[in-house]
This record gives structure tokens, C-alpha cells and sequence, in this order.
């Protein structure tokens, strides 16, 4: 799903989950920590990452700034 407003290109993304899943299978959530730090290396502020578990599935929001200005881009 896609959604924008004045600022913001927002996109979600959610897989199906199982409460009974394997611990294992979690990871240690270095992909996750990666990804925050070059969203925030190249757009600052001006950009989010989130994750929030829903009854049965696990939704991931990526914002991005629709415009990129000296403010909120690194060189």
C-alpha cells in the first residue's frame, strides 16, 4: 500500500504471522538496524522506518521525503 501527503511517500508492507512461530526464526534484527541507519544517513530526519505487530500478520512502514533538499540528505 502507497500513501502520500504533502511531505511524505509513505509505503506499507505486512506478511501474514503466526503467534506460535519459532523464536528462531526472529533473528537478531541486524537487517532492521541497517536499514534505520542508511535511511538516516541519507534522508535525516525527514525519513521513519516502523514496524508494528498486528493480530496475525507484522505491517513495516517506510517513509520518504517526496522532496530531497540539503536539510534532509546527506553528501
Amino acid at each position: 500500500i502507497l500513501q502520500s501527503d504533502d511531505e511524505h511517500l509513505s509505503m506499507f508492507i505486512e506478511n501474514p504471522y503466526q503467534e506460535n512461530q519459532d523464536p528462531e526464526s526472529k533473528g537478531n534484527q541486524v537487517a532492521v538496524e541497517n536499514i534505520k541507519k542508511r535511511l538516516e544517513l541519507l534522508y535525516g530526519d525527514a525519513s521513519a522506518l516502523h514496524m508494528h505487530q498486528k493480530p496475525n500478520a507484522y505491517q513495516v512502514e517506510v517513509k520518504l521525503p517526496k522532496q530531497l533538499t540539503n536539510e534532509n540528505i546527506s553528501r
